[in-house]
Order: structure tokens, then sequence, then C-alpha cells
């Protein structure tokens, strides 16, 4: 036995030209929430020691992440203002300048990692430390080899399905709703 739909498509072409409004608002939600996603996921996994093997609260807390509409073009966006964090992601090798400083002084070495021969814990600086005070350096040239370790590139590549996922979402939702969805109709994943 057979089953026979028919579909009205005038009636079809209306629901889409009415919903063809609202879509750049419903992926431009989606990508906010995918900015919002991908920003958690580099601080939380990527630059918490595991990509840059030092822990950098200063990067970590000036991340930033956004969803931009340009044209009709709509990005969601993360990075960070400053030139070390983009050395680390690139990868830099040449001659920076180190501006004169003083240098606190340390105490005497307690206890060293034995694989990697790291220093794990000081003693307090001596009296005679303490009564030198801190170390004058001057300015110098410091040659640097910063291998590229790619943790914001490849936050963004693990993000692509997720990203198309939220985007299928709020296009559903538009079609089920009538309205744009907002972040909080998406969720996080």
């Amino acid at each position: 036995m057979a089953e026979e739909v028919n579909l009205d498509l005038d009636k079809i072409l209306r629901t889409f030209e009415h919903l063809s409004g609202d879509l750049p608002a419903a992926i431009f939600a989606a990508m906010t929430v995918s900015a919002e996603a991908m920003l958690a996921d580099v601080v939380r996994n990527r630059m918490s020691g595991q990509y840059l093997g030092v822990v950098t609260g200063n990067a970590r807390r000036s991340m930033q992440g956004f969803a931009r509409a340009q044209g009709n073009t709509i990005s969601a966006i993360i990075g960070n203002p400053f030139r070390y964090v983009r050395a680390h992601e690139l990868g830099f090798q040449g001659t920076v300048q180190v501006k004169a400083h003083e240098r606190r002084r340390l105490g005497a070495i307690k206890a060293r990692n034995i694989r990697t021969r790291q220093v794990t814990k000081r003693g307090k600086p001596t009296k005679a430390q303490m009564a030198a005070g801190p170390i004058h350096v001057r300015a110098h040239d410091m040659r640097m080899n910063v291998r590229a370790k790619y943790f914001m590139r490849d936050t963004v590549r693990d993000a692509v399905v997720p990203t198309t996922d939220r985007i299928k979402r709020a296009v559903l939702f538009l079609a089920r709703n009538g309205r744009p969805p907002g972040p909080g109709d998406l969720g996080t994943r």
C-alpha cells in the first residue's frame, strides 16, 4: 500500500521566506555560544600547563572570545592581545631586547625534580642576601627560539563539528519557535 503526501510549495516557500530574515540572528547566537565554548576550552584545556608548559595566569585571563557579523559573514573569534602569547601560538625565532630591571634574590635550592632537573623547592633568602638587596640586570639582547604550540588553532579545529551542530540546532529552533534562539536556548557542548 502506497502513501501519498501532498505538499503546498507556496506555503513552504512562505515559511522559509519568513525564517530568512531571522536566520542571521539564529546563526549569530550559535556562533556566540561557540566562541564562549572555544574560549573556555582553550583556557581550561590548553593554557593550564598542557600546551604551554607554564601556567600563565595573565595570558589565561586576557583571552578573548566573541562573535562578529560583518556583511554576510558571521565569525566566532578567539584571541589574545599580548605579543608573547602570539609568539607561543605561532613560534618565534630571533633577538629581543630585554629592558634593565631588578631581580629578587632567591634562597638555596632544597629540591629538584629527578627527571627534568627543575627546581621544585627553595629555602628562604639568607639575611646576607636580603641585606644585599635585589640583583640589578642591565639592558641586553637575548636570542629566543620559541617552538610553535598552536593551542588556539587546535581549539578552533576541534570546534568545527560542535559549531556546525549548534548552527543546525539554532536553525531548527528558529523553524519550530518562529524566533531566533538566544545563547541560553542553545546551551553549551
